[in-house]
C-alpha cells in the first residue's frame, strides 16, 4: 500500500511534464499575449495569465510582495533562452533571436599600474544595474551618511555637501542649488544642475576622460582632474547641453576607478590598478535597472530622489572604445522615481 501509495504521488509530481506542464504553460500564455497585443490595437491586454505561468516557474514571484520588474525580466528571458537549448537546434533561431533582443554584454578591464598588464572579463546580462551618481545619494534628505563608498565619490558627495550648505547660507543660492540638485526648480529641470535641455555659454573639454564641463567648473566633473592639468584640455565654444541624472550616472560608473591593493596576475606584484566598466555589446533593448538603495549609517535605506533622463539616449560614450553604440536607444521620456 505504502509502495502505491507512493507511485501515485511520483506519478502526480510528474504530469505537468508529460503534458507540457508548466513549461508549456508558460510558453502557450506568451504566445496569446503576443497575439493580443498585436491584433487588439487599442484594447486594454491583461497580461495576468502570462504572470501566473511565470510565477509558477518562479514561485518566489508570486508571493504577493512588491517585486523587482528587472528581476522578473531576467527569470521570463533566462527561461525563454533555456527552453531554446533544451530544443537543440530547432530553437536556435529564436534563441539567436532572444539573445539579440534582450541580451547585452558588459566588459569589467582592469589595467596593472605596475606593469601595465591588462585583463578584460566579459559577462552577460539582460539588466544592467546602475548605481545612482553620488550626487544623488548626497541631496537625498531622507538618507543618511552612505557607507562603503570609493574615493572618488566620497569626494562628489562631499563637494555636493558643501555646494549645498553654501547654498543654505545664502551665498551663490541659485548656484549652489542647481549644483546640488534641490527644490522643484531641479526637480523640473532634471537632476544635479544636470536637467535642461540647453544653457548658454561655453564649455570645456576634459584631455583625460574628454567629459565636457562648465567653464564655472575647476576639476571635471566625472574623473576629478583638475581644469588645465592634462593635456588637452580645451574650451570648447558651444551652447552646451545639460546632462540628465541618468547620464551622469552613466558616466561616473563607466570612468575609469582606481584600485589599491590589487594582485596582478602578469606581474605578482600588489598594487593599484585601474578598472573601468563599459558596455561592449548591446542588444535591441536595453534594461537600466537604477539601484535605488543605498547602505547608510541608519542601515540599508531606498533612494526617493527624482532621476531625470533623456527622450533619447545615445550609448556610444558608455561603450568599449565608444565604437559599438552610437545609434540612439530609446530612454521614453522626462523621468521619474520608481522601485530598485
Amino acid at each position: 500500500s505504502s509502495s502505491s501509495s507512493s507511485s501515485s504521488s511520483s506519478a502526480r509530481r510528474r504530469a505537468p511534464s508529460a503534458s507540457g506542464g508548466a513549461e508549456g504553460a508558460l510558453t502557450a500564455s506568451l504566445r496569446r499575449l503576443a497575439d493580443a497585443m498585436s491584433t487588439r490595437a487599442g484594447e486594454l491586454v491583461d497580461p495576468s495569465e502570462a504572470f501566473t505561468a511565470l510565477c509558477r516557474r518562479v514561485p518566489r514571484l508570486g508571493k504577493r510582495q512588491q517585486q523587482d520588474a528587472a528581476e522578473a525580466m531576467r527569470y521570463l528571458v533566462d527561461i525563454m533562452v533555456g527552453e531554446c537549448r533544451r530544443r537543440g537546434a530547432a530553437g536556435a533561431a529564436a534563441r539567436a533571436a532572444l539573445e539579440a533582443s534582450f541580451v547585452s554584454e558588459l566588459a569589467s578591464r582592469v589595467s596593472c599600474q605596475l606593469c601595465g598588464a591588462a585583463s578584460t572579463r566579459l559577462e552577460d546580462c539582460v539588466t544592467w544595474s546602475l548605481p545612482l551618481h553620488p550626487k544623488i545619494l548626497a541631496t537625498d534628505a531622507t538618507l543618511g551618511r552612505i557607507r562603503g563608498q570609493t574615493k572618488r565619490g566620497r569626494e562628489v558627495v562631499r563637494q555636493a555637501a558643501a555646494a549645498k550648505a553654501a547654498g543654505g547660507r545664502g551665498g551663490g543660492g541659485a548656484r549652489a542649488s542647481a549644483a546640488a540638485g534641490g527644490g522643484d526648480g531641479a526637480r523640473r529641470g532634471g537632476e544635479e544642475g544636470t536637467g535642461g535641455d540647453e544653457a548658454d555659454g561655453c564649455v570645456w573639454a576634459c584631455g583625460s576622460c574628454g567629459m565636457e564641463n562648465s567653464t564655472e567648473s575647476g576639476a571635471c566633473d566625472n574623473c576629478g582632474t583638475a581644469r588645465g592639468s592634462a593635456d588637452g584640455d580645451a574650451a570648447v565654444a558651444k551652447p552646451r547641453r545639460r546632462v540628465t541624472a541618468l547620464e551622469g550616472s552613466l558616466r561616473w560608473f563607466t570612468s575609469p576607478e582606481s584600485l589599491d591593493d590589487y594582485r596582478c596576475d602578469n606581474c605578482g606584484d600588489i598594487g593599484a590598478c585601474a578598472r573601468r566598466y563599459t558596455l561592449s555589446g548591446a542588444g535591441a533593448v536595453l534594461v537600466l535597472h537604477l539601484k535605488r538603495f543605498a547602505y547608510t549609517t541608519r542601515g540599508l535605506q531606498k533612494v526617493s530622489k527624482f532621476v531625470s533622463f533623456p527622450r533619447v539616449l545615445d550609448v556610444a560614450p558608455f561603450t568599449s572604445g565608444g565604437v559599438d553604440g552610437g545609434s540612439g536607444v530609446d530612454g521614453g521620456g522626462g523621468g521619474g522615481g520608481g522601485g530598485g
